[in-house]
């Protein structure tokens, strides 16, 4: 795609002698702008969370999945430190995997979250460190798979192991 600017440039009898313009190929931009798009639509849609935070630990963004995992709308907890989601107990345990994740690049493990009802959910997290193309460090990705349901089915498997 080109986006051209010009100018006609006239005598005194008004008879066009000279051309003036630019031309700009910005088809690479485009393309950009559309993987771009398609990339921000697939997290949009994957049915697992996704949780984008900065340095600090500040969420920047979530999908409509995290939305309904935690009970969160985008606008409550976008710009909130990510400690709101997990319980006292864990913070501690989350910091220590950040500093595995700040070594490996990527990391997976299962923790608890806390949703805004105050219930808890098990999950496991896959978390990832996001680049800017220059490489540079920007932030931490966290992809969230809920797993309540198989933990408490493995909780009641070992209480009825016990009780025979």
């Amino acid at each position: 795609m080109d986006l051209g600017r010009s100018q006609i440039i006239y005598d005194e009898n008004g008879k066009a002698i000279r051309m003036v313009g630019t031309h700009t190929n910005i088809t690479e931009e485009k393309e950009l702008q559309l993987k771009a798009s398609c990339q921000a639509e697939m997290l949009e849609q994957i049915y697992d969370g996704t949780i984008s935070t900065n340095l600090d630990g500040v969420i920047v963004d979530l999908n409509t999945a995290s939305e309904e995992l935690l009970g969160y709308k985008a606008d409550e907890i976008i710009g909130k430190h990510s400690d709101i989601l997990y319980t006292k107990e864990d913070i501690e345990i989350r910091n220590r995997e950040l500093k595995i994740l700040m070594l490996a690049g990527k990391h997976h493990i299962a923790m608890r979250l806390v949703k805004k009802s105050g219930e808890i959910l098990y999950v496991n997290l896959t978390l990832v460190l996001m680049r800017d193309d220059r490489g540079n460090l920007i932030g931490r990705m966290a992809y969230i798979q809920n797993i309540s349901r198989q933990k408490e089915a493995k909780i009641t498997l070992m209480e009825q192991h016990k009780n025979l």
